[in-house]
């Protein structure tokens, strides 16, 4: 099992409340055991690591929502209708999703009638048919909704958003290092190749100086110096963004009586998922969830927080 693989295993079994010294001890075992060994590390680490988990919760608690979802009021709801512009998009977004499929049944054992999600989408700007309207006004279409974090309240849904989002900047930082170990073996690699052919000292010796600094970063004490500056700036590594035309809802005005177009900005989740996703929370019936699972064959959708 690779250190990412580890890493899920290890904190799939979370603790009852919430303890951010308890996961990054985890954390750190994976990451390098001889870090805790440092004189005072938990100290400087525990501010930057809750400084981190803040920002995750404040993420979470900046997600619109939640917004009803349900085929019966397609075409009478004209967020529903803008978000989903097909009504058959709604199936597809529950009985595609894998969250859902592998979930749902949860849900059903705790008698709950109504679920609660994250819904990210992707969507391609359109002039709807009137060349004249202005760029920030085009109507959008969103496609491949998918359904994230559910859970069995509004509370719920944003918890699992924000302890997802912490997870990513600690996978984020792990990877980065990963990256790095094999840098630096095939420094070794290349350094033992110039040994063998190499006549010059001086070649020798800016390769050994170079492989010295890699090696200083990825000591106990670099690691835990590159760690706590990742943690106390998670807005470089994991972000929602406003302002972009492919995270706005062009919808009619609620009053039916009068004629124009309105905008919802949905923030963008930019972050570990090349792909930019517009969210928002929504809430749905169980038993309209479990129908399109039904009627699906295969679960393909999810998104990488």
């Amino acid at each position: 099992m690779n250190m990412i693989g580890k890493l899920r295993t290890l904190l799939g079994s979370r603790p009852t409340e919430a303890d951010v010294a308890w996961h990054m001890d985890r954390f750190i075992e994976i990451l390098e055991p001889r870090i805790a060994a440092l004189p005072g590390y938990r100290a400087r680490l525990e501010p930057a690591a809750q400084h981190a988990h803040d920002y995750c919760a404040h993420l979470a608690a900046g997600i619109p929502g939640p917004y009803v979802v349900s085929r019966s009021q397609h075409g009478s709801n004209p967020l529903l209708n803008a978000l989903f512009p097909q009504r058959e998009d709604i199936g597809i977004a529950m009985g595609r999703s894998i969250e859902v499929r592998d979930r749902i049944h949860e849900f059903a054992d705790a008698g709950n009638g109504e679920i609660y999600a994250l819904l990210g989408m992707r969507q391609r700007v359109t002039a709807a048919g009137n060349p004249e309207l202005p760029r920030g006004w085009r109507k959008p279409r969103f496609a491949d909704h998918t359904l994230r974090s559910l859970g069995n309240s509004e509370d719920a849904v944003r918890r699992r958003f924000a302890t997802a989002a912490f997870d990513s900047l600690r996978h984020g930082f792990l990877n980065q290092v990963q990256n790095l170990r094999r840098c630096e073996k095939l420094m070794h690699s290349e350094r033992a190749l110039l040994r063998e052919t190499a006549t010059g000292a001086e070649s020798a010796g800016e390769d050994d100086g170079a492989l010295d600094m890699l090696a200083t970063d990825l000591s106990p004490a670099g690691l835990l110096d590159s760690l706590i500056d990742w943690l106390n700036a998670p807005q470089q590594h994991l972000r929602l963004e406003m302002g972009h035309e492919d995270a706005t809802v062009v919808m009619p005005l609620d009053d039916p009586g009068q004629r124009g177009l309105q905008k919802l900005e949905l923030p963008a989740l930019v972050g570990a998922d090349r792909r930019r996703w517009p969210l928002c929370l929504i809430r749905f019936a169980r038993a309209e969830a479990l129908a399109a699972v039904g009627r699906e064959s295969l679960a393909h959708r999810y998104i990488l927080i």
